[in-house]
């Protein structure tokens, strides 16, 4: 099984790209409440496995994030701004400072009625930082998109003032989909360090069965935080995936299957050479970059995450599964 880390939301062309490349997808949200119609239509299908932290009350955590915009108002912010937010906070710890990630129950309290003890535990701040951190994603995009129109009107103007034969004799053409803009930036780069930790108090959090062997992103700077968070991580390895769903949704099977046996081999270099693979046109194909974390099992990967100096590291779990914690960067 395949985990999509550190997001909680997913657009409906990457969701589809991924998932025919790699198979069902398993993605962590706050509250399914927040889910988007496209995601709950993969839900159903089969190809996207939805799970949310255990004990995150959804009316808690609604209540929660209105106390935070109507915060923002007030002080003439953005909800989506957390950058902005951290800095009018006049004193007090910040929800999005990387140094203080105790401080949301402290401020939640100023606006809201809930308990004190829900409000302080780290499932439900994980749920909360998540959830602001998507609004900001989604306004950002927003930005971006509305950016890239902007820019695409620019240069067919330009293009008509320079006299450009085409371009004067076909007139301005419509602004090609932005729905990536060039240049966007990777939302990833913003707040890594908490989403990280945000995402593994989820995954820690769920008492279900957890199969994964490959944890995959598509934001760089989350990638290079994992790896320098893991120094002994091996690789890389590159493979190109075919990402035209055929309608079986079995995804790239040799190359899913070298990736499994990959996981649990106890010599993974010897190993590696099984998993490269070149499949799929130019047009309908995606680059993974895969880097091993030997001897670091899956399903103590999301724990090593959340070691701090008063958050000892936990114990190899009794049934490992997996010996290797696979990590994926796959190009949007």
């Amino acid at each position: 099984m395949i985990c999509y880390m550190p997001f909680i939301d997913i657009e409906a062309q990457l969701l589809d790209r991924l998932t025919a490349a790699l198979g069902p997808v398993t993605i962590y949200c706050p509250s399914p409440g927040m889910v988007s119609d496209h995601m709950l239509a993969a839900n159903r299908e089969g190809r996207l496995d939805l799970r949310s932290g255990r004990g995150v009350n959804p009316d808690h955590l609604n209540r929660s994030i209105q106390d935070f915009k109507a915060w923002a108002d007030l002080h003439g912010g953005d909800i989506a701004d957390l950058a902005g937010l951290s800095k009018s906070m006049q004193g007090l710890s910040s929800l999005i400072d990387e140094t203080s990630p105790n401080a949301i129950g402290d401020q939640i309290r100023h606006f809201g009625e809930q308990d004190p003890q829900v409000s302080a535990d780290p499932v439900f701040q994980a749920a909360l930082f998540l959830s602001m951190a998507q609004q900001f994603d989604q306004q950002q995009g927003a930005v971006s998109r509305d950016l890239g129109s902007v820019q695409a009107m620019e240069q067919v103007m330009l293009a008509r003032l320079a006299g450009d034969a085409r371009d004067l004799e076909e007139g301005i053409d419509p602004a090609p989909d932005t729905d990536v803009a060039p240049g966007m930036s990777d939302t990833g780069g913003f707040m890594t360090a908490r989403r990280v930790r945000s995402w593994a108090e989820l995954v820690c959090s769920d008492p279900g069965s957890r199969s994964f062997f490959l944890y995959v992103t598509t934001s760089p700077a989350v990638l290079e935080h994992l790896l320098d968070h893991f120094e002994q991580a091996g690789g890389p390895l590159r493979v190109r995936l075919d990402t035209e769903d055929s309608g079986a949704g079995h995804g790239n099977r040799r190359a899913i299957e070298a990736l499994e046996r990959l996981s649990f081999a106890e010599d993974p270099v010897a190993a590696s050479g099984d998993c490269c693979q070149d499949s799929g046109d130019a047009v309908h194909s995606a680059n993974l970059t895969v880097y091993t974390l030997a001897g670091i099992s899956p399903l103590d990967f999301p724990h090593r995450l959340l070691v701090t100096p008063d958050r000892t590291e936990p114990a190899p779990s009794p049934d490992r599964g997996a010996l290797n914690t696979l990590l994926g960067l796959m190009e949007k």
